[in-house]
């Protein structure tokens, strides 16, 4: 059998066997925080990703968070509606993992969460259970914390396909030498 030819085989194996597992990276979760009127029901929520809250948690103070690594802002209140265009970055949401917990919850803000002008006006966070949302003066209830994994990306398939298609090569060409 030709030396070339088994290398260029056992070259397509291994290019097979990396496009196969590396289809099943995926990245990392969201973080999900959502808050809970008691008496006007779910008023919305802000997403922040797993890896960029883990390196940048606890940043001046323990569990401080700077609003910019916000991804999304999603809150509707009588009417209005904030969005992530209205997070305000220079401020910080306090968020820790209370009672052993692992899963992070929010303790309250060290400033604005989300600013918009008149009529709708602000979202500032008072402790874990209490919010000002527009013009209601203080809002009783609670945050919630989930993580949402991402769907994998079509480009996820194309690897894993082109994985199995190269290991099959590989196969087929090393049983017929």
């Amino acid at each position: 059998m030709n030396r070339s030819k088994t290398s260029q085989q056992y070259l397509f194996y291994i290019l097979g066997i990396l496009l196969f597992f590396t289809s099943f990276v995926t990245s990392a979760a969201t973080l999900k925080f959502s808050y809970t009127s008691d008496t006007d029901g779910y008023l919305g929520f802000f997403t922040v990703d797993e890896s960029v809250f883990n390196a940048n948690i606890d940043i001046p103070s323990e569990g401080w968070l700077k609003n910019q690594y916000i991804e999304d802002l999603q809150f509707s209140f009588r009417g209005d509606m904030w969005t992530k265009e209205d997070i305000y970055k220079d401020d910080y949401t306090i968020i820790y993992s209370t009672d052993g917990v692992a899963i992070p919850t929010v303790q309250g803000g060290a400033g604005l969460l989300a600013s918009f002008n008149y009529p709708k006006g602000n979202i500032v966070l008072y402790g874990d259970n209490f919010m000002n949302i527009g013009d209601a003066v203080l809002i009783h209830g609670a945050w919630s914390t989930s993580y949402v994994t991402s769907v994998p990306e079509p480009s996820n398939y194309g690897s894993l396909i082109a994985g199995l298609l190269l290991i099959g090569f590989y196969l087929s060409t090393h049983k017929r030498s």
